[in-house]
């Protein structure tokens, strides 16, 4: 019951309730690479008064919350994602709210143990973590994503263009990665 403890959550509490997080996210969105690792979580206030946005937010806006990444592989190619935070996300993150910014003073989701953001490396290694410990496998986060990718060619499930932008990659690594 990790709700009644709130903001006193130790770290091991939290990478708990990170995980959660992680695999509302996976459930809402399509998967991409790393860069939850960045993303902070920030009032429309706030996010409009950035000088540069360079970074990956979700942005809360009074009725419509978005994902804005501005740091990613493929920024330069495609230039900024921006993505609707769909109902049960937001929810999600609604309740972690208190809880983020009771330990991040600049709204970082995914914390290390000290309570400071993680790197994109370290959290390569909570992905790997998460998926040993909740579904027993040892999945990676590109491992995530070829699924997904593999699983938008059944006919009529998805469109494999919109899902390609979406994930931040081209068709073309969206083929590669197919598999029957």
């Amino acid at each position: 019951n990790l709700w009644s403890v709130g903001s006193q959550v130790n770290p091991n509490e939290y990478r708990i309730l990170m995980a959660w997080i992680f695999l509302k996210w996976l459930s809402a969105l399509p998967p991409r690479r790393l860069e939850y690792a960045e993303t902070r979580l920030l009032t429309k206030a706030k996010f409009d008064a950035l000088a540069k946005k360079t970074g990956n937010y979700v942005v809360m806006g009074k009725r419509k919350w978005t994902w804005n990444l501005y740091n990613f592989k493929t920024v330069d190619k495609y230039g900024p994602a921006i993505m609707p935070v769909p109902g049960p996300l937001k929810a999600a993150l609604n309740k972690f709210r208190p809880i983020i910014n009771a330990k991040s003073d600049k709204g970082f989701i995914f914390l290390n143990n000290r309570f400071r953001p993680l790197s994109r490396s370290q959290f390569s290694t909570f992905v790997s973590w998460v998926f040993q410990k909740y579904a027993n496998k040892k999945w990676t986060q590109n491992t995530i994503r070829a699924i997904k990718v593999s699983s938008v060619w059944k006919p009529n499930v998805e469109n494999p263009l919109k899902l390609a932008e979406d994930m931040g990659h081209s068709l073309e690594t969206a083929l590669l990665h197919y598999k029957q």
